[in-house]
């Protein structure tokens, strides 16, 4: 038995793009074989530039006109992030430098204060 029994191949179509009216009609197809001629041979950028964005918490901008691939710079928006799940990240920016503080004052019983910390150690039941 064949794997593509009963399968009947399709006939070759040609197109005569000789008639005046055939630049009116469309041609759509999922394959060309054969030579192309025309804008779709010879076409090597868009006629009109395009900007391409990303807008929102993050931003940037690139203009694309098909000639070479483009990359988008980003910026992060300076404001609140809300994440709704878990974030992971390389750095965390977490400051605790005396350079970035003021009215620094030293704790009076801070041992006390430090010995009423719980410490416990745990089993993670599952992730969440």
């Amino acid at each position: 038995m064949e794997i593509f029994e009963g399968y009947i191949p399709e006939p070759e179509i040609t197109i005569d793009t000789s008639e005046a009216s055939f630049a009116l009609a469309p041609v759509a197809a999922s394959n060309f074989i054969g030579p192309l001629t025309g804008n779709a041979d010879t076409a090597t950028i868009l006629a009109t530039s395009r900007s391409i964005a990303v807008d929102g918490l993050v931003s940037g901008t690139a203009s694309f006109d098909g000639s070479a691939d483009i990359t988008i710079t980003t910026a992060f928006a300076a404001t609140d992030l809300t994440v709704p799940g878990i974030v992971t990240a390389t750095d965390f920016n977490s400051t605790s430098d005396a350079t970035l503080k003021d009215n620094i004052e030293t704790l009076t019983g801070a041992l006390v204060t430090v010995n009423r910390l719980r410490g416990v150690k745990f089993k993670l039941e599952k992730q969440w």
